[in-house]
């Protein structure tokens, strides 16, 4: 289906089973004043052709939100190369770009990386889950950190045979000037302990990062990668933090060194998910630490998979005594 906002107003559902779907759609750039855009083509075979067509969106004068749903399409380089081409699109502000289960690779990554030079664009959100991406792919998408006004990424790289070199590129997003909010998801790649501890840990230097969420579970971390990942302690204006290190292998020392974000002077929410580690009952002790952070206000603590005994349930009522929380979320059956 097709949603458009026209001026405020919803504009008619257009829906089609038919493949290529797309060509009544960028008639829409037509449409003088049209400011905000939701395109859902999922699995409508679109193919670089369409995408090709939808490209032209960058005519719409007006356009300064586009949500884009391409799915399971059977985009390859050129149709990325094509889409890339919304760069040129003077007003765009927001981009949501769902490229989920295509087939472009590193090259078709490459090609996305152009969109940091949109004028406007200070949103851009990124699937590019089941992409082949790799590490050449995360180098140029790391390039993102050049735009001046882009203040939020969220960039899905699940299932994208990143490895550590790809993840020492990403780091260099602490390099983007203005961004304050990051969702980086690196869920079921190769990055392993070297590139939490060399590189993800280093978006802790991003001027003016104050919400993150990464989403490392199974990339083998291990007990280095949390104790590097504990430098985000170091963030000055960090308040929001969701981290999920799931099946992980983080053992006691790498939950003593996670407690360590207690120190965080901003921070006054924490989502940390431990399933299926090794911190048994001494890591939970460690991790009750957690009540000294000083502004905490919301924590959620997920230790599910049998880790936690008598003692490091005791050890967990401990934070009743964390002066300003307010919300608490524990899962460790």
């Amino acid at each position: 289906g097709i949603n458009a906002e026209y001026m405020g107003q919803p504009m008619p559902c257009l829906n089609s089973k038919e493949p290529h779907a797309y060509t009544p759609s960028t008639q829409l750039k037509l449409t003088s004043t049209l400011h905000t855009l939701s395109l859902n083509l999922h699995s409508h075979q679109v193919g670089d052709d369409g995408a090709r067509a939808l490209s032209q969106l960058k005519e719409s004068q007006f356009l300064h939100t586009l949500n884009l749903n391409l799915e399971v399409n059977r985009v390859g380089v050129d149709g990325i190369r094509a889409l890339s081409e919304l760069n040129q699109a003077p007003p765009l502000r927001t981009l949501n770009l769902n490229l989920e289960s295509n087939q472009f690779g590193n090259e078709g990554a490459c090609a996305l990386s152009q969109l940091k030079t949109a004028p406007s664009l200070h949103t851009l959100s990124l699937n590019l889950f089941h992409n082949r991406v790799g590490d050449n792919g995360a180098r140029a998408l790391s390039q993102l950190k050049e735009p001046l006004f882009l203040h939020t990424l969220n960039l899905n790289l699940e299932v994208n045979r990143v490895g550590v070199e790809g993840a020492r590129a990403l780091s260099q997003l602490n390099q983007a000037p203005s961004l304050h909010t990051l969702d980086l998801n690196l869920k079921s790649n190769q990055v392993g302990n070297e590139g939490a501890c060399c590189a993800i840990s280093q978006l802790k230097s991003t001027p003016s990062l104050h919400t993150l969420s990464l989403n490392l579970h199974s990339n083998q971390v291990g007990d280095d990668g949390a104790r590097a990942l504990s430098q985000l302690k170091e963030s000055l204006f960090l308040h929001t933090l969701n981290l999920n290190l799931e099946v992980n292998r983080v053992g006691v020392d790498g939950a003593r060194a996670l407690s360590e974000l207690n120190q965080a002077p901003s921070l006054h929410t924490l989502h940390l998910n431990l399933r299926d580690n090794q911190v048994g009952n001494e890591g939970t002790c460690a991790l009750s630490q957690l009540k000294s952070t000083p502004s905490l206000r919301t924590l959620s603590l997920n230790l599910h998979s049998k880790q936690v005994g008598d003692d490091g349930a005791m050890a967990l009522s401990q934070l009743k005594e964390s002066p300003s929380l307010h919300t608490l979320d524990l899962i460790y059956f």
